[in-house]
């Protein structure tokens, strides 16, 4: 909090009272909280662009608050995004969780869900979460945090072109008809707070789509790439064991695919923020806590380190990278984007 700068209430805010009795506060940009008692006249005093200190005079003349505690509770609805900078436009991200699937894709968009960022439509016809069981990790599964709905658009887009996920078609080779921008407006525009992210495999080849319409949408929504990718033999074996592929060979074809297109994002200019998923835990923390600090969002350690539980750690064999015929290729792909990593720079 700065004394004389003027903060506002967000147009969005909106209240209700709890069964509790408390009132619950939420905007655009901040979930549900309750509300502290002396919260209130706070926020009326901050109905029109006012500064602290201007605040505070209004406020002694019917309430008796110290300057200490005052400034305690500015910077806490500040914190909570329930007063923005006056003049300032509320940041609107959008987040696609990219890259091939088995890859830490799930892994990702939890650790961004522990740092704030919301994944629920909040709205009956678009639930969130699909469960995959899996015998081989201690938990019996994980949480994908897809979408069906979200799932069936992107496919069906897909399918358009012949596509699938496992032979997807080319971001540039992808013409979007009006019937599908709209629906994927629609979508966007439902989004009910920010930041937020959609998670799906198959939007590694729609994404520049999808960021064109993001930013056409009545209130521009700034959309951006956070991608992870894992070691192609490893990724193979997974898709293997999960049936996305019948053969080793076949599953580094996909992964080629599937990363080819990032570099082709990266190397255009999109810049994806990329993680590197091989399930080592203090790693990926790392990783995460630096992607916090590219995307300005609020990094819980605690909650990233707990939630994070691989199937294991990858140690991928070269001499099955070298059966594949672009087996160099590969690597050199795969280094390439190691490189770009968040944690690399």
């Amino acid at each position: 909090m700065h004394w004389d700068d003027s903060y506002v209430v967000p147009q969005s805010l909106a209240l209700r009272i709890s069964p509790s009795g408390t009132f619950v506060a939420t905007t655009s940009t901040a979930r549900e909280r309750e509300l502290a008692d002396d919260a209130m006249p706070l926020l009326t005093a901050f109905a029109s662009p006012t500064t602290p200190r201007e605040a505070l005079v209004k406020l002694k003349e019917s309430w008796e608050i110290d300057d200490g505690s005052f400034v305690t509770l500015v910077d806490a609805l500040i914190g909570q995004n329930l007063l923005t900078p006056a003049g300032e436009t509320p940041r609107r991200d959008l987040y696609l969780v990219l890259g091939l699937n088995r890859s830490g894709t799930s892994a990702l968009t939890k650790a961004l869900a522990a740092c704030g960022v919301a994944l629920d439509f909040e709205h009956p016809s678009l639930p969130l979460g699909l469960f995959k069981p899996d015998s081989g990790r201690s938990d019996g599964g994980y949480e994908s945090y897809e979408i069906p709905a979200v799932l069936d658009l992107v496919r069906q887009i897909a399918a358009r072109y012949g596509a699938q996920q496992s032979n997807p078609v080319l971001t540039d080779e992808m013409i979007l008809s009006t019937g599908e921008v709209l629906a994927i407006r629609g979508l966007l525009e439902s989004i009910p707070r920010f930041p937020f992210a959609i998670k799906d495999p198959l939007l590694t080849f729609q994404f520049r789509r999808w960021k064109e319409i993001a930013r056409a949408s009545r209130a521009p929504i700034a959309a951006r790439p956070v991608v992870t990718v894992r070691h192609p033999v490893a990724s193979a074996h997974a898709l293997l064991k999960r049936g996305f592929c019948r053969t080793l060979r076949s599953g580094m074809d996909q992964w080629f695919r599937y990363n080819s297109e990032v570099k082709f994002l990266a190397d255009s200019g999109e810049e994806p923020s990329i993680v590197v998923y091989d399930g080592r835990k203090e790693r990926f923390v790392a990783q995460i806590e630096t992607l916090c600090a590219i995307l300005s969002l609020p990094f819980d350690r605690d909650r990233v380190s707990n939630e994070f539980i691989p199937a294991g750690i990858d140690h991928p064999d070269d001499a099955e990278l070298g059966q594949h015929p672009l087996g160099r290729t590969l690597q050199e792909l795969f280094d390439d984007l190691a490189s770009r990593a968040v944690s690399a720079r």
